[in-house]
């Protein structure tokens, strides 16, 4: 969800998202709910044996997320990156540009994750039981994927914060609470 606010232009461009904003809340609450439901049914598989096509009700709804989340996330972005350069703000752009290269980074390194669990979890099982002590690989690397994403970004300079904070000071009203 912060990948897309960003995307979005969200804090950079504009001051709020607008109209989009419930349209984000909805998206990410849904897929809160269908998260949360796959990860009981995954835990739940592991005491006990669940049929595929359970399995499946609950994978569907999550990759189409997903892949729905993925595809809003790029045409945001590339929304966001066009009109930085329409507007001609270079240093604005700098930074979009830079994100855009993390995120196809990002893509790269998904793809090459996901052979590598295909090829750990095959589907006799077989090299599972051999790599069973790298399946705590499997499931950490995805929440750290999806944060990479900002941390690799380029801290703001100082000017910017003195700027907020400049405008933050103005914006408030100072009030006497006796």
């Amino acid at each position: 969800m912060l990948v897309l606010v960003v995307s979005m232009g969200f804090g950079v461009m504009k001051p709020t998202l607008g109209s989009k904003a419930p349209r984000v809340v909805v998206a990410g609450l849904v897929y809160f709910v269908c998260g949360s439901a796959l990860e009981v049914i995954n835990w739940l598989g592991h005491s006990s044996e669940l049929g595929v096509g359970l399995r499946l009700v609950f994978v569907l709804p999550v990759a189409a997320l997903d892949s729905l989340f993925a595809v809003w996330t790029f045409a945001s972005l590339s929304q966001t990156v066009s009109q930085l350069q329409q507007r001609r703000q270079t240093r604005k752009l700098r930074l979009y540009a830079k994100f855009s290269q993390i995120m196809a980074g990002m893509i790269a390194v998904s793809v090459l994750w996901s052979t590598y669990e295909v090829y750990v979890a095959s589907p006799n099982g077989e090299l599972f039981n051999e790599r069973w002590d790298a399946y705590w690989a499997l499931e950490a690397f995805w929440p750290a994927l999806v944060r990479l994403p900002l941390l690799l970004l380029p801290l703001p300079a100082a000017a910017a914060w003195k700027l907020l904070l400049i405008r933050r000071i103005a914006g408030s009203t100072l009030r006497c609470c006796w």
